[in-house]
């Protein structure tokens, strides 16, 4: 899956082809005729929109269990660009984006008093700085495509996960927290609070709408023998 949204982004970077500087005929005054002047405008723009996201924990450290499942979740963002090339549709896009990523598990076995269930219910919350670079490619009249590729600072601020196992009427709670040295076994094993990652992606604006797609990873493990990354896909408005 994660070959296929690479190639797919990929792909919509390689149509980026360099769209040529507009000019303009000017008259100089006088005799001399005229000159071709080239003329541009500098485009800023913001952006506010909603994520579907796919977090996945992957290493010899995340093999089985929750931390072998993708934790679904949503991404509330808001970006500002701005045109950094006077004659080329080149923009720098920085911004922040809310995740909260959550992990879901119920199994059963048994029958009325013999009854045993087993649930889990994880969340994970995550604050990211993401810097990007863009190109504008105008396909028609309000519809634009804009493949982009960038950094991102991401501050981990909550995660953990509640197993309860409930038996004959009675039920007990346990509480594992990514973040405590005496729940992941060791002061190492404890998760990162600040990563560093890239991402690729692209956005298609329909007029004050758009739809857009990203891919990325973090820089380095989370915990040892565990990385991170995370598809999205989304919908806002542009203003």
């Amino acid at each position: 899956m994660k070959k296929i949204i690479l190639a797919s982004l990929a792909a919509c970077a390689m149509i980026a082809v360099p769209a040529q500087a507009q000019f303009t005929a000017k008259p100089t005054g006088g005799n001399s005729g005229s000159k071709i002047a080239a003329t541009s405008t500098e485009e800023s723009y913001g952006r506010f929109g909603v994520n579907y996201s796919s977090m996945n924990l992957e290493g010899d450290g995340a093999e089985e269990g929750f931390l072998a499942e993708p934790w679904n979740g949503l991404s509330l963002y808001w970006t500002s660009g701005k045109q950094i090339l006077q004659d080329k549709p080149v923009f720098l896009e920085w911004g922040m984006a809310a995740n909260l990523n959550f992990y879901t598990n119920s199994e059963s076995e048994g029958e009325g008093k013999y009854k045993y269930d087993f649930d889990q219910l994880g969340s994970f919350v995550s604050l990211e700085v993401p810097v990007n670079i863009g190109y504008k490619i105008n396909l028609s009249d309000g519809i634009n495509v804009m493949p982009y590729a960038g950094l991102h600072a991401k501050g981990n601020l909550y995660g953990a996960i509640d197993s309860t196992v409930s038996y004959d009427g009675e039920s007990e709670t346990e509480s594992f927290d990514f973040f405590d040295k005496d729940d992941v076994g060791s002061k190492k094993n404890v998760f990162k609070r600040m990563q560093f990652g890239w991402q690729i992606g692209a956005y298609v604006d329909l007029n004050k709408f758009y739809i857009n797609a990203q891919y990325g990873a973090d820089f380095g493990e989370i915990s040892p023998d565990i990385t991170t990354n995370a598809f999205c896909v989304g919908i806002g408005v542009k203003y």
